[in-house]
């Protein structure tokens, strides 16, 4: 079919017609057509809440914050026992603490009388915990759940976070410590556990040590948090003045843990002064 044709001639507009031909009218389209692309811009470059400025978005993510800051306070008071008169060494007769090399300094403290068990060593942490024989009991070598069924403690704490801070991530290490707590509660469903808040480290250590850094540890220690309140566990964690001194601090050349003398006694004044009953 030819170009030419009818057919194309039909409904063809021409913009010659459209546009008026004098100078007058042609300035006011001109003129319409400013007025049109300035307003399609400003509508487009607007921004999309509800008042200059996004004020009200920014409100709602200050509420949210606030929001999530008073959920972790909350779940903490939920999980936390409340604040009593220390407890004698007697009082841990049948208790048992799990961990690194932090739990083995605490195990050094004149404290101790000698009943309490303690399953520590350097080489525990989140992920090996559960399967490997880390310990010796009676002779042979043992998990940390085979000594704690043979002993059959009324209270269990657990601490293992530090020594998986620098390579493990927060929920690798939540659900690491997650699947240990439920074989001990399994195991020995009767017992009080408590999990142990991980120690901020000192400024040398987060010099030395880029993967060992105190705000890493404070998310870590939120996911601990939140674990506690999932399996109704008591979470443990120094308050006020022995916040300020439970600083573990790490050493460069041997990678052990090493917390001073005044954390200890900060983080063993936690112990005796919070406990279930």
């Amino acid at each position: 079919m030819r170009r030419n044709s009818p057919l194309f001639h039909k409904n063809r507009f021409d913009m010659n017609e459209m546009v008026p031909k004098s100078r007058r009218g042609q300035k006011i389209v001109l003129a319409v057509l400013a007025v049109a692309l300035v307003v399609l811009l400003a509508f487009l470059l607007w921004p999309q809440s509800d008042g200059p400025g996004n004020e009200k978005h920014t409100t709602a993510n200050l509420v949210g914050n606030q929001s999530g800051m008073a959920a972790s306070s909350a779940a903490a008071q939920k999980v936390t026992p409340k604040k009593g008169k220390e407890k004698t060494a007697g009082y841990f007769k049948d208790a048992a603490f799990v961990g690194d090399d932090l739990v083995a300094a605490l195990s050094k403290h004149s404290f101790w009388d000698g009943s309490t068990l303690f399953l520590a060593t350097g080489k525990a942490n989140p992920s090996n915990i559960l399967r490997e024989q880390l310990f010796t009991q009676n002779g042979q070598s043992v998990t940390a759940l085979q000594a704690l069924k043979n002993s059959g403690p009324k209270k269990v704490y657990i601490c293992l976070g530090l020594n998986g801070v620098s390579w493990l991530s927060g929920e690798d290490m939540r659900s690491s410590i997650r699947d240990f707590v439920q074989r001990v509660q399994k195991e020995l469903p009767k017992a009080q556990v408590y999990l142990l808040a991980i120690p901020t480290v000192d400024s040398a250590t987060q010099q030395a040590l880029p993967n060992f850094q105190n705000s890493k540890i404070q998310s870590y220690d939120e996911l601990l948090l939140s674990l506690c309140e999932e399996l109704e566990i008591y979470y443990l964690q120094p308050q006020g003045e022995e916040l300020s001194q439970f600083v573990a601090s790490v050493d460069t050349g041997t990678s052990q843990l090493q917390l001073s003398q005044q954390a200890v006694d900060a983080w063993l004044s936690t112990i005796r002064s919070y406990t279930a009953g």
